[in-house]
């Protein structure tokens, strides 16, 4: 399943999703916690309403005790004074407490409109009580039995009215014990619950987390591996899996490799044509200018005059750098696909020796530059005799060409720990400065210093060097101080070991004849 959306949108997504959820879920808790919370104030108010209605029913009692005691001692003027005060204070706090309790109650229409009916019952109360303390202020103007029968009446009356509240309160107070008890039990289900939906939260906060990381994980995972193994196709020269579908930044960098890959096929077409005409239609060629070239110069078609001869070994040293430089270019070529000619065999090290100096020797003595090489190594190695030849032939020719007149070239060879075998060349030449060290032996690469241009070279030999040695299973590299000269050493097995380059994919064989070894010689630029 692909969304067909672009990494910026599915990060978004990807972070949204569970954004909303956990708004989903504080919204949840914050419920909970709310209905929690909740609980604990009503219980609260639940007390707190207990306890002004006892306080309320102590002062409403404290008023009936003041009545009564007002009623039954008219013939004492300190305790109807003392009766009349407490009256009076009871009133005062049981109108306080009514109001504190109706304001309390509000919200709740039943214990609201059962506390009005108190209240009414309670006014009722009072303005009987009123009349009953004038009536006995006036107590003289009624016969006795009539006061009597009046007192008594009242006192009744306001006897069942101070019921009549206390049953209500009675009621009221009930219904708030019962929210007192269940208070409780209902916040711990609610805490319950609170604690069940932070746990059910965490688990489907993980659950979706995983499953979203999965999800876009494998989406965006599974197509980067695609690119992955194109990598690996291309640079094997297989072919490549089929275009990845949708519209994101994967999709396009997929089909821009897709497309790089097709120019890279053509481009490598286009190579092999281009090396198949360097083979065929001018290596041919020029090796045929080259031997009428040698032959005319040796007088074979006729005595020519010396002006004529030098021209002609001018022409000749021109052709012989061409067919030099078409085939560094073949190698190179059969390099990058890895394709470099090894004929592995047993080989005398003494016979590499000689090939190698005998090639260089012309040219060295041109130069009046000594080259020294052992004579008394009778060892042999299993490798591509006519390859080591070639390395060596290169190193020579660099240390001849950056030698100075009268200078002396050493090559020598010595077993290592008796599985391998090192070759070295060390002249006395100007040295390689620092810089280049690291970089000598890459493609293309010069030390363009001072007059280094005029030696010439193509930046070729020494990377055909050093795929020769890694072929073999060796190693090649240079010691060098400027103004004191470089040594330029390789390592190889002393038996051939199974190994193949791998700088570059493979590619379709191109005919080629292998040169001599002499052609194979490159300056050290």
């Amino acid at each position: 399943m692909s969304l067909n959306l672009s990494i910026k949108k599915t990060g978004l997504l990807l972070v949204a999703v569970p954004f909303v959820c956990e708004l989903a879920f504080v919204v949840v808790l914050a419920y909970l916690h709310w209905q929690a919370e909740s609980e604990v104030q009503r219980e609260i108010r639940s007390k707190t309403i207990i306890e002004h209605s006892d306080v309320l029913m102590v002062n409403v009692l404290n008023a009936a005790q003041a009545s009564s005691t007002y009623a039954l001692n008219i013939h004492d003027p300190d305790k109807l004074a003392a009766a009349q005060q407490q009256f009076e204070a009871a009133n005062g706090r049981s109108r306080e407490e009514f109001d504190y309790l109706q304001s309390a109650v509000r919200d709740k229409p039943d214990e609201a409109a059962m506390l009005s009916e108190m209240r009414e019952v309670y006014t009722r109360y009072q303005t009987l009580a009123q009349e009953l303390v004038e009536f006995v202020r006036h107590k003289d103007e009624y016969p006795p039995l009539v006061f009597q029968v009046k007192i008594f009446r009242g006192v009744r009356t306001l006897n069942d009215m101070i019921k009549q509240i206390s049953g209500k309160m009675n009621d009221l107070i009930s219904e708030e014990k019962e929210i007192e008890i269940h208070s409780p039990q209902a916040r711990a289900i609610d805490e319950t619950a609170l604690m069940s939906a932070l746990c059910a939260g965490l688990a489907m906060t993980f659950a979706l987390a995983v499953v979203l990381a999965n999800f876009f994980g494998k989406n965006i995972g599974d197509r980067l591996n695609v690119i992955d193994q194109n990598t690996f196709q291309l640079a094997k020269g297989l072919p490549l899996k089929p275009r990845l579908e949708g519209k994101d930044e994967i999709a396009h960098v997929d089909s821009v490799f897709h497309d790089m890959a097709a120019k890279l096929k053509e481009a490598d077409r286009l190579k092999q044509e281009f090396v198949g005409i360097i083979s065929h239609e001018l290596r041919t060629p020029l090796t045929s200018i080259q031997a009428l070239l040698t032959l005319l110069e040796a007088g074979v078609l006729g005595e020519l005059p010396d002006k004529s001869k030098s021209r002609i070994r001018g022409a000749e040293a021109d052709v012989e750098r061409l067919i030099k430089l078409i085939n560094e270019l073949l190698d190179i070529e059969k390099m990058e696909s890895g394709r470099l000619d090894m004929t592995f065999a047993e080989t005398k090290i003494n016979d590499i020796l000689a090939r190698s100096t005998n090639s260089v020797r012309m040219m060295a003595e041109k130069r009046k530059v000594a080259v020294v090489a052992p004579e008394d190594i009778t060892a042999t190695i299993v490798a591509d005799g006519d390859r080591l030849v070639q390395v060596l032939v290169n190193l020579l020719s660099n240390a001849v060409k950056f030698s100075p007149e009268g200078g002396k070239i050493t090559v020598s060879c010595a077993p290592i720990k008796e599985k391998e075998v090192e070759f070295r060349v060390q002249d006395q030449g100007r040295g390689i400065p620092p810089e280049f060290i690291d970089s000598v032996f890459d493609r293309y690469k010069q030390v363009e210093i001072n007059d280094s241009r005029q030696k010439g070279g193509t930046g070729l030999g020494l990377a055909i060097c050093k795929a020769i040695i890694e072929q073999h299973g060796g190693r090649i590299g240079v010691t060098s101080k400027e103004g004191e000269g470089s040594t330029f050493w390789f390592r190889v097995p002393l038996i051939a070991q199974d190994t193949q380059p791998v700088e570059a994919p493979p590619a379709q064989p191109t005919p080629a004849k292998r040169s001599t070894d002499s052609s194979r010689a490159e300056a050290r630029h």
